[in-house]
């Protein structure tokens, strides 16, 4: 009975020694894979000059932006001359215009000599109004060939 528990006891040992070895086996194969894994195996860089040519590949460590402020500058003002202007056709735009030169034409006639006249019509047409060009206007007492001339010039 005692030869029982001795090669029951050597069973446990043996299995403690075994189970304890494998742990340890597994603890050096990875720290091995480890180490083979992350050494690097390829040769130090070499420090190049201006000039010269690199014999593999470099990769940089970090990344670097510069901007070409003029040549994007450039490429803007080219793309813009690219883009076709879009307007909106509303038409009911030259009516109002032809009704608002109208009664600044046919106001004025009536009274060539207001102080506000000046004011009056630019404020109608909706545009500044040159003092050489009013005079001409003024001189030729609002006539309806300038407004008939001055529409036909809006509408082209």
């Amino acid at each position: 009975m005692i030869n029982f528990f001795r090669r029951q006891i050597e069973k446990i040992r043996m299995m403690y020694y075994t189970k304890f070895n494998l742990m340890w086996f597994l603890v050096l194969s990875s720290i091995i894979i480890s180490v083979i894994i992350n050494v690097n195996l390829t040769k130090p860089y070499k420090s190049y000059k201006l000039g010269e040519f690199a014999d593999r590949n470099i990769k940089a460590s970090q990344s670097l932006e510069f901007e070409d402020w003029e040549a994007t500058e450039r490429a803007v003002k080219e793309a813009e001359q690219h883009i076709p202007p879009v307007f909106d056709y509303d038409p009911a735009a030259y009516t109002t215009t032809e009704q608002h030169v109208h009664e600044a034409f046919k106001t004025l006639r009536q009274n060539p000599t207001s102080p506000q006249a000046k004011s009056f019509f630019e404020e109608q047409i909706g545009k500044h109004i040159e003092d050489d060009a009013y005079k001409v206007v003024f001189t030729n007492v609002f006539s309806w060939r300038i407004e008939r001339a001055l529409l036909y010039l809006i509408n082209a």
